[in-house]
Protein backbone atom coordinates (compact mmCIF):
# COMPACT_ATOMS: atom_id res chain seq x y z
CA UNK A 1 0.00 0.00 0.00
CA UNK A 2 2.62 2.71 1.30
CA UNK A 3 4.70 1.55 -1.92
CA UNK A 4 2.03 2.45 -4.78
CA UNK A 5 1.63 5.96 -3.39
CA UNK A 6 5.03 6.78 -3.56
CA UNK A 7 4.83 7.80 -7.06
CA UNK A 8 2.26 10.19 -6.82
CA UNK A 9 2.99 11.42 -3.92
CA UNK A 10 6.45 12.53 -4.30
CA UNK A 11 7.98 15.12 -6.04
CA UNK A 12 7.43 18.52 -6.53
CA UNK A 13 9.65 18.70 -9.85
CA UNK A 14 7.17 16.18 -11.40
CA UNK A 15 3.79 18.46 -10.04
CA UNK A 16 5.36 21.99 -10.84
CA UNK A 17 7.70 22.46 -13.25
CA UNK A 18 6.43 22.82 -17.05
CA UNK A 19 8.75 21.04 -19.24
CA UNK A 20 9.81 23.51 -22.60
CA UNK A 21 7.03 22.21 -25.67
CA UNK A 22 8.54 20.12 -28.46
CA UNK A 23 12.06 18.92 -28.67
CA UNK A 24 15.67 19.64 -30.06
CA UNK A 25 15.72 22.46 -32.04
CA UNK A 26 11.79 22.49 -32.47
CA UNK A 27 11.36 23.76 -28.92
CA UNK A 28 9.86 26.32 -27.73
CA UNK A 29 9.73 28.19 -24.25
CA UNK A 30 6.01 28.81 -24.48
CA UNK A 31 4.77 28.72 -20.86
CA UNK A 32 7.61 26.33 -19.29
CA UNK A 33 8.33 26.46 -16.26
CA UNK A 34 12.08 28.23 -15.17
CA UNK A 35 11.95 28.57 -11.82
CA UNK A 36 14.46 26.19 -9.54
CA UNK A 37 12.28 26.20 -6.47
CA UNK A 38 10.84 22.84 -6.71
CA UNK A 39 14.13 20.95 -7.92
CA UNK A 40 15.70 22.53 -4.72
CA UNK A 41 12.65 20.84 -2.31
CA UNK A 42 13.38 17.93 -4.16
CA UNK A 43 16.78 17.55 -3.28
CA UNK A 44 16.47 18.85 0.15
CA UNK A 45 13.81 15.96 0.41
CA UNK A 46 16.20 13.32 -1.64
CA UNK A 47 18.76 14.39 1.08
CA UNK A 48 16.83 13.73 4.04
CA UNK A 49 15.57 10.21 2.81
CA UNK A 50 19.00 9.31 2.29
CA UNK A 51 20.19 10.37 5.53
CA UNK A 52 17.64 8.40 7.30
CA UNK A 53 17.92 5.16 5.68
CA UNK A 54 21.26 5.25 6.53
CA UNK A 55 20.46 5.89 10.22
CA UNK A 56 18.13 3.08 10.15
CA UNK A 57 20.82 0.86 8.56
CA UNK A 58 23.51 1.84 10.93
CA UNK A 59 21.10 0.92 14.04
CA UNK A 60 20.92 -2.98 15.09
CA UNK A 61 17.34 -2.78 17.17
CA UNK A 62 15.56 -1.67 14.09
CA UNK A 63 12.69 -4.55 13.72
CA UNK A 64 12.13 -5.28 9.87
CA UNK A 65 15.52 -3.16 9.15
CA UNK A 66 15.97 -4.63 5.22
CA UNK A 67 12.46 -3.74 4.77
CA UNK A 68 12.71 -0.20 6.09
CA UNK A 69 16.06 0.22 4.24
CA UNK A 70 14.38 -0.18 1.12
CA UNK A 71 11.49 2.01 1.43
CA UNK A 72 13.91 4.26 2.29
CA UNK A 73 16.34 4.08 -0.81
CA UNK A 74 13.06 3.62 -2.80
CA UNK A 75 11.88 7.15 -1.46
CA UNK A 76 15.11 8.52 -1.50
CA UNK A 77 15.20 7.14 -5.83
CA UNK A 78 11.62 9.06 -6.77
CA UNK A 79 12.90 12.47 -4.99
CA UNK A 80 15.83 12.15 -6.74
CA UNK A 81 14.65 11.45 -9.96
CA UNK A 82 12.30 13.90 -9.41
CA UNK A 83 15.12 16.69 -8.67
CA UNK A 84 16.67 15.73 -11.77
CA UNK A 85 13.70 15.76 -14.20
CA UNK A 86 13.12 19.57 -12.39
CA UNK A 87 16.06 21.06 -12.89
CA UNK A 88 16.74 19.77 -16.51
CA UNK A 89 13.55 21.43 -17.70
CA UNK A 90 14.04 24.15 -15.58
CA UNK A 91 17.49 24.92 -17.26
CA UNK A 92 16.23 23.76 -20.96
CA UNK A 93 13.57 26.30 -19.97
CA UNK A 94 15.75 29.05 -19.58
CA UNK A 95 18.16 28.61 -22.29
CA UNK A 96 15.15 28.46 -24.92
CA UNK A 97 14.12 31.67 -23.24
CA UNK A 98 17.01 33.75 -23.32
CA UNK A 99 17.44 32.11 -27.01
CA UNK A 100 14.25 33.37 -27.94
CA UNK A 101 14.68 36.91 -26.64
CA UNK A 102 11.63 38.63 -24.81
CA UNK A 103 9.76 39.32 -28.38
CA UNK A 104 7.17 41.86 -29.18
CA UNK A 105 5.14 43.62 -26.85
CA UNK A 106 1.86 43.06 -26.93
CA UNK A 107 -0.79 45.09 -25.22
CA UNK A 108 -2.89 43.60 -23.26
CA UNK A 109 -7.15 43.28 -24.55
CA UNK A 110 -9.65 45.24 -22.18
CA UNK A 111 -12.91 44.60 -23.05
CA UNK A 112 -14.26 47.93 -23.80
CA UNK A 113 -17.12 49.41 -21.73
CA UNK A 114 -20.44 51.02 -23.16
CA UNK A 115 -21.47 54.02 -20.69
CA UNK A 116 -25.28 54.21 -20.77
CA UNK A 117 -26.46 57.43 -20.41
CA UNK A 118 -30.31 58.45 -19.17
CA UNK A 119 -33.31 58.86 -21.44
CA UNK A 120 -32.71 62.70 -22.84
CA UNK A 121 -28.76 62.80 -23.08
CA UNK A 122 -26.24 63.02 -20.31
CA UNK A 123 -27.11 65.06 -17.02
CA UNK A 124 -24.74 66.95 -15.13
CA UNK A 125 -24.41 65.83 -11.50
CA UNK A 126 -25.58 68.26 -8.97
CA UNK A 127 -22.32 69.63 -6.26
CA UNK A 128 -21.88 67.40 -3.62
CA UNK A 129 -23.74 68.81 -0.53
CA UNK A 130 -21.09 67.42 2.09
CA UNK A 131 -18.24 68.73 -0.01
CA UNK A 132 -16.14 71.59 1.96
CA UNK A 133 -13.72 73.76 -0.30
CA UNK A 134 -10.40 73.55 -0.36
CA UNK A 135 -9.75 77.25 0.68
CA UNK A 136 -12.51 79.73 2.63
CA UNK A 137 -13.56 82.57 0.28
CA UNK A 138 -12.89 86.01 1.27
CA UNK A 139 -16.63 86.72 1.04
CA UNK A 140 -18.91 83.66 0.51
CA UNK A 141 -21.76 83.93 -0.76
CA UNK A 142 -24.90 83.44 1.09
CA UNK A 143 -26.95 80.06 -0.28
CA UNK A 144 -30.05 81.18 -2.20
CA UNK A 145 -33.04 82.23 -0.56
CA UNK A 146 -35.96 80.16 -1.01
CA UNK A 147 -39.12 81.91 -2.86
CA UNK A 148 -41.81 83.53 -0.84
CA UNK A 149 -44.87 82.87 -2.25
CA UNK A 150 -47.22 85.55 -2.42
CA UNK A 151 -50.83 84.97 -1.00
CA UNK A 152 -53.82 86.38 -3.17
CA UNK A 153 -54.69 90.02 -2.16
CA UNK A 154 -57.89 90.45 0.38
CA UNK A 155 -61.19 91.08 -1.47
CA UNK A 156 -61.48 94.64 -1.92
CA UNK A 157 -58.35 95.29 -1.20
CA UNK A 158 -55.05 96.77 -3.35
CA UNK A 159 -55.76 99.04 -5.87
CA UNK A 160 -55.18 102.59 -5.48
CA UNK A 161 -55.32 103.60 -1.56
CA UNK A 162 -56.07 100.10 -0.29
CA UNK A 163 -53.46 98.14 1.76
CA UNK A 164 -51.82 95.21 1.11
CA UNK A 165 -52.42 91.88 3.09
CA UNK A 166 -49.41 90.77 4.95
CA UNK A 167 -46.75 88.38 3.32
CA UNK A 168 -47.09 84.84 4.14
CA UNK A 169 -44.25 83.99 6.32
CA UNK A 170 -41.23 82.23 4.33
CA UNK A 171 -42.03 78.32 3.91
CA UNK A 172 -39.68 76.16 5.82
CA UNK A 173 -36.75 74.57 3.60
CA UNK A 174 -37.40 70.54 3.41
CA UNK A 175 -35.69 68.54 5.70
CA UNK A 176 -31.56 67.40 4.26
CA UNK A 177 -31.95 63.63 4.25
CA UNK A 178 -29.67 61.48 6.51
CA UNK A 179 -26.72 60.23 4.73
CA UNK A 180 -24.16 57.35 5.56
CA UNK A 181 -21.43 59.40 7.45
CA UNK A 182 -24.63 61.79 9.51
CA UNK A 183 -25.20 58.52 11.14
CA UNK A 184 -24.32 58.84 14.94
CA UNK A 185 -23.96 55.04 15.65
Amino acid sequence: MVLGGLPTASGCSYLFVTAPQGEGRYAVAGDCTSNVAAPVIDTLLTTTNAFSTLYVAGQSNVKNQGQAIGVGLLATGFWLSSAIYGYYNTSKCSELRVDEGPGPYRRPSRPRRTVLSAPGGPQTMPPDPLRVPSQPQANPVPPPAYPVPLSPPAPGAGGAGGTMAPAAPPAAPPARQQLDQDDPG
